[in-house]
């Protein structure tokens, strides 16, 4: 899997929760997790060991993303992403 295809299931995956909670997701939110996934993968270095523990993770990060306060708007944004990644991290390999 590439970086870009990580990132894309990333946002898939995003958007999807989102909708779930009955949400939306504003235009850049998804890109600013695409970021992060694909900063994480190039920490990975290939290393096929860890990518299960990567994966929950990632997924530790967007319930983090998902329970965050909501802008007033009541979407997702960048700092909704920046609130999760901070909640959880530092995570293998999103610190």
């Amino acid at each position: 899997m590439t970086k870009e295809e990580a990132a894309s299931s990333a946002k898939a995956i995003y958007l999807q929760a989102a909708a779930l909670a009955g949400k939306e997701v504003a235009p850049d939110s998804p890109d600013r997790l695409a970021g992060i996934v694909q900063e994480g993968f190039e920490k990975m270095h290939g290393d096929e060991s860890r990518r299960r523990e990567a994966v929950g993770n990632l997924l530790k990060l967007l319930g983090a993303v998902i329970e965050s306060p909501m802008e007033p708007d009541d979407k997702y944004h960048e700092t909704n992403v920046d609130a999760g990644q901070e909640k959880t991290c530092p995570v293998y390999p999103f610190d």
